[in-house]
């Protein structure tokens, strides 16, 4: 199991917005995992967070104080991002991510929660909700990464295509990552993808610029990173291949759902949007301006009010 070297400054010093912020580790069944916890009304449901892929927990930080105002709020790192290890003998596959989510909720003592779930975060929390729908008060799809049949391969973005489609493939994922192990930098194309999430990345504040750098650097210097960002690339050409699995999933689940999509998404194609307005018109959607694939980060106030409210 690798070592995690604890963060070398308290993560609410980092920031005064992240103040009453505590990073934890959580021993539960999908491994040790590492958490951003806020305490929140005793009495509100909490709100258990999910991120995308090759990033971590830390997207959610400069949002969690204001969910916090309707419940305890805790963002997990999934099983091989982040500060969450990955076992020598598991695989970072779409079952075990979602297993995570549940093994998480079991040991936090969360009977229900509000689900929230970014990019591929939002896959997995759309998968969870499906199976343990009474565990969901309410799920929140924020850019989801969900297929959207044969038309959706022919609106990929040029960032996917450039950033993170190479990984999915044999010998030129591997090469990538090595690549970028010896550089000591991020895997070729991450750049592009960094500029692709964000409508403005100059925008974002200094404090949240560093993690978010310091997190990406990590996905190319740690062995057992590397390894968790080539699985769960290539875990997700399974699901645009049985892309109507998916769609059934988002057709029959009974859950109160809100949808959370950033105007710049330059990421994930509009197309998703659409299709899930086509298959549940009986959802709630939010269109963000000035904002792109993790609105969380960009727009925390607006994206909190648009999910309280």
């Amino acid at each position: 199991m690798p070592t995690i070297a604890p963060s070398p400054t308290p993560i609410q010093d980092r920031d005064p917005r992240w103040q009453d912020i505590r990073e934890t580790r959580l021993s539960t069944e999908a491994g040790d995992l590492r958490t951003f916890v806020h305490d929140g009304p005793a009495d509100g449901t909490p709100h258990l967070l999910v991120h995308g892929l090759g990033v971590s927990a830390a997207t959610w930080l400069d949002v969690m104080p204001e969910l916090a105002r309707s419940g305890r709020v805790v963002a997990i790192d999934l099983p091989g991002f982040g500060g969450s290890p990955l076992a020598q003998d598991a695989d970072a596959d779409i079952s075990t991510l979602t297993a995570a989510i549940e093994a998480a909720r079991d040991a936090l003592g969360m009977d229900r929660v509000v689900l929230h779930g970014n990019s591929l975060g939002g896959q997995l929390a759309l998968r969870h909700a499906a199976s343990h729908p009474d565990t969901v008060e309410q799920l929140v799809l924020v850019a989801p990464a969900l297929p959207t049949g044969p038309r959706h391969l022919l609106s990929i973005t040029p960032a996917t295509v450039v950033g993170i489609a190479p990984l999915a493939l044999p010998v030129l994922g591997e090469a990538a990552m090595w690549a970028a192990a010896r550089s000591g930098g991020p895997f070729p194309g991450a750049e592009m993808v960094a500029g692709a999430v964000f409508a403005d990345p100059g925008s974002l504040r200094s404090s949240v610029q560093e993690l978010f750098a310091e997190e990406s650097a990590g996905v190319a210097t740690d062995a057992w990173r590397r390894r968790a960002m080539l699985q769960a690339t290539r875990a997700t050409v399974p699901t645009v291949a049985a892309w109507w699995r998916v769609e059934r999933l988002v057709r029959d689940l009974d859950v109160p759902t809100s949808v959370v999509w950033g105007q710049a998404d330059r990421l994930l194609s509009r197309r998703i949007l659409d299709r899930l307005r086509d298959l549940r018109p009986d959802w709630r959607y939010t269109v963000l301006e000035d904002a792109g694939h993790s609105p969380m980060m960009e727009r925390p106030d607006a994206y909190a009010e648009a999910v309280l409210g």
